[in-house]
């Protein structure tokens, strides 16, 4: 763009993670920002380098983005969009984490989706930038034993999600003949390690019958989830929902104001497709 131009209008929307459409309860969106970037006075041609982030792919697939979102088994991470200007990066708006797929045998068991520390929400993976990726809880009514699948969880500004440990089976002590296993999460990348300079969201991993969420991708990229298993003469396989890409605002010579963050409805059984707007002014 050639003239004195002074600020430039945006909204920058991460990819959504992977879903089903028949689903009551889908990945989560990538993140919404929107604002202004105010440039120096002195500024008489700028050049502006848009990514769009893609919403994971079908077959698991995560989305390419400034930060690729990660893959899985069956659902992936959002790819994060970003603007820079003469090179520097000035915004970037994290893609959404994918869902988790439970696997059970036991014909009494109901899954509940909940952000930690186990508040009843509708949605499997996480809102970029903004919150955890979801647990799993998946109840066996008989002998009351219930399984608990760690969430992935969101990067935090040049850091990628750490990777959730132990997940949890309550009571604590096993069932009689019960063998339980647990499949650790996987940390996702920070700033500058992954696509674009981004940080890509982790990988989804299998467990068992089931497997968790793969983790979005953006200035750094979310975990994916962990699992718990139990196999006796019935099966449980209750995985954790992926973590977000985390956002960024910023830039030397550039002042950039964020007016609102919001989501977007969900999409399934693909991630929704990321956004990328800009208006420019000279005053």
């Amino acid at each position: 763009m050639t003239g004195q131009v002074r600020r430039i209008t945006f909204t920058v929307i991460g990819g959504g993670g992977g879903a089903t459409a028949a689903s009551a309860a889908p990945a989560h969106q990538g993140a919404l920002l929107s604002g202004t970037i105010t440039l120096p006075a002195s500024a008489t041609s700028r050049n502006i380098n848009i990514i769009v982030g893609a919403g994971a792919g079908a077959a698991g697939v995560g989305g390419l983005g400034y930060g690729n979102g990660g893959s899985g088994p069956t659902y992936g991470g959002g790819g994060g969009s970003s603007i820079s200007i003469d090179n520097t990066l000035a915004v970037v708006a994290g893609g959404g984490g994918g869902r988790s797929v439970v696997n059970s045998t036991q014909g009494t068991t109901t899954t509940i989706d909940r952000y930690a520390p186990f508040t009843q929400m509708p949605s499997t993976g996480s809102s970029a930038g903004a919150v955890n990726g979801m647990t799993r809880q998946t109840t066996v009514t008989t002998g009351g034993q219930v399984y608990v699948g760690a969430p992935g969880l969101a990067a935090s500004g040049a850091t990628g999600g750490v990777a959730p440990l132990a997940t949890a089976n309550f009571p604590a002590t096993n069932p009689t003949g019960a063998t339980i296993v647990r499949t650790a999460g996987v940390a996702g990348g920070n700033h500058l390690t992954g696509a674009n300079g981004g940080g890509n969201g982790a990988n989804g991993v299998a467990a068992g019958g089931g497997s968790t969420g793969a983790g979005g991708g953006g200035y750094a990229g979310g975990s994916s989830g962990a699992s718990i298993r139990r196999t006796d003469g019935n099966i449980v396989d209750a995985p954790g929902g992926g973590g977000g890409g985390s956002n960024y605002t910023s830039g030397p010579g550039v002042v950039v104001t964020t007016t609102g963050t919001s989501n977007l409805p969900p999409v399934g059984p693909t991630g929704h497709v990321g956004r990328v707007e800009v208006t420019w002014s000279t005053t």
